[in-house]
């Protein structure tokens, strides 16, 4: 399992590598998150983020007992909402918590069922503003 999120972790930062574009300097506002459950079963659970601009988030995998992948957004606040959980009801992301800090952070952790390595893909879609995450076993 370690070797697995290890290696996820390593895809992550490759991937932002190509998703840095031009990041607004003024305070981005997410305006939803968005869940989809795999279809076909055993397919690809979901996870959009959408924002008001451009903003490239800074994405951490943590292991262990209750692994989980934390997705930073700096200068970002959110609509309507200070912090909260979406309980997906996925095989794969049990659940999704929003929190806003002071420092002007809204960080998203996407709460993943232990035991399952997992394999995961992230694009952000410079036209529509929408961060998305793709999560399946491996």
């Amino acid at each position: 399992m370690k070797k697995r999120l290890a290696s996820f972790a390593c895809l992550l930062a490759v991937s932002a590598m190509f998703l840095v574009g031009a990041v607004n300097a003024q305070e981005t506002q997410i305006k939803d998150v968005r869940f989809s459950g795999a279809e076909p079963p055993g397919g690809a659970e979901n996870v959009q983020v959408v924002l008001s601009g451009k903003n490239i988030p800074k994405v951490t995998v943590l292991e262990g007992d209750r692994p989980r992948i934390v997705i930073d957004f700096m200068n970002a606040g959110f609509i309507g909402r200070k912090n909260f959980t979406i309980d997906t009801k996925g095989d794969y992301v049990k659940r999704i918590r929003i929190g806003i800090y002071r420092n002007h952070k809204t960080r998203i952790v996407l709460d993943l069922t232990a035991g399952t390595g997992y394999l995961a893909d992230q694009v952000f879609d410079h036209q529509e503003n929408i961060y998305k995450i793709q999560v399946k076993p491996e």
